[in-house]
């Protein structure tokens, strides 16, 4: 006969995960994981020599809600330039916008697969937002490559060596689409079954912090709802410090002839450009009623009608779901 000490622990034990009791830690560790996630630095190298030529490409990561950061990734066009213009014009159409990540702890990270959207990030009516409800709206399932149709294995020069490596995910030997992977440690497997075309050069800390709220079970999923904010292309390093050495050189032209009409022409410049890219008069920029309801109104940009035009192309089979991937395969685990 057990003592009524014991039983009325025994009562308590049967209680749920509430705070004060027997399970107490494993509520408060469910109160942590809505918290964002801390971003720590990290003491990270880019695994490969990185080229100034080459392109870079930004994602925005968002977690539970909270927005951590950018992650800026090199494309290695002069080693793998079919795979990195792929990636380059995904980006550039705002299609990855959306997307949801896959975790597995210390090992890699996974998206791409922009037919399975974050419905609190994606918007058809946001310019930053690829439109696939108007221009692809029968996307197949795991995402396609620009050119519709799954591509081949263009080479495998580049090594899986470390963390921060861009690789391509796939379901088989050339059976390219959108969907890739970044690694957080060296992966030997993946050398001559998944073409590395890229790596991370800035925001790292950001990916290693994902570690925090992927499941330990190594499947994928984690504690908070993980996906892509924004994407988009950035100018490449040479291209960078020549148009800021050109701007060095205007600025020191206003300051020695006194004059500021230069960079009031630039800022006007640079308002009717944003307004004929949002397809509206620059006075319209500052009324924010009229400038509403002329976004709601604008066409097709011309640069989502051609990558409809690749998109729609489809000839091959579409890629198998992200969820169908053998994703245990390039994680080895």
């Amino acid at each position: 006969m057990s003592e009524p000490g014991e039983l009325q622990k025994d009562m308590f034990s049967t209680m749920p995960l509430a705070p004060g009791g027997v399970y107490s830690v494993a509520w408060e560790q469910r109160m942590k994981w809505t918290d964002m996630i801390e971003v720590e630095p990290v003491d990270y190298t880019p695994p490969f020599p990185v080229n100034p030529s080459n392109p870079r490409c930004y994602l925005d990561i968002k977690s539970g809600g909270y927005y951590l950061g950018r992650v800026v990734l090199e494309l290695k066009a002069d080693i793998c330039p079919i795979t990195s213009d792929n990636f380059r014009q995904l980006c550039e159409f705002k299609c990855y916008t959306g997307s949801m990540l896959k975790v597995w702890p210390a090992l890699a990270i996974q998206s791409g697969d922009f037919s399975l959207r974050d419905p609190l990030v994606w918007n058809p009516e946001d310019p930053e937002c690829f439109d696939f409800d108007k221009l692809l709206p029968d996307v197949p399932p795991g995402g396609q490559s620009i050119f519709g149709a799954p591509f081949d294995d263009e080479n495998f020069k580049l090594k899986h060596t470390g963390a921060g490596v861009l690789t391509m995910s796939n379901n088989g030997p050339n059976t390219n689409g959108s969907q890739f992977i970044i690694t957080m440690t060296d992966h030997k497997k993946l050398d001559f079954k998944n073409v590395a075309f890229g790596q991370v050069v800035e925001g790292y800390e950001i990916i290693n912090a994902l570690t925090k709220v992927g499941k330990p079970h190594q499947d994928g999923e984690a504690y908070q709802r993980i996906s892509f904010e924004g994407c988009g292309v950035l100018p490449s390093i040479s291209n960078d410090s020549a148009t800021s050495a050109s701007m060095a050189c205007s600025t020191s032209h206003v300051s020695m002839h006194g004059s500021h009409r230069g960079p009031q022409a630039t800022a006007h410049r640079s308002l009717q450009r944003l307004a004929s890219l949002m397809r509206v008069s620059p006075l319209q920029l500052t009324a924010k009623s009229r400038l509403t309801a002329t976004c709601q109104k604008r066409t097709v940009p011309p640069q989502h009608r051609r990558i409809q035009q690749r998109l729609v192309s489809a000839t091959k089979p579409a890629l198998a779901p992200a969820a169908a991937l053998n994703v245990h395969s390039f994680v080895g685990v």
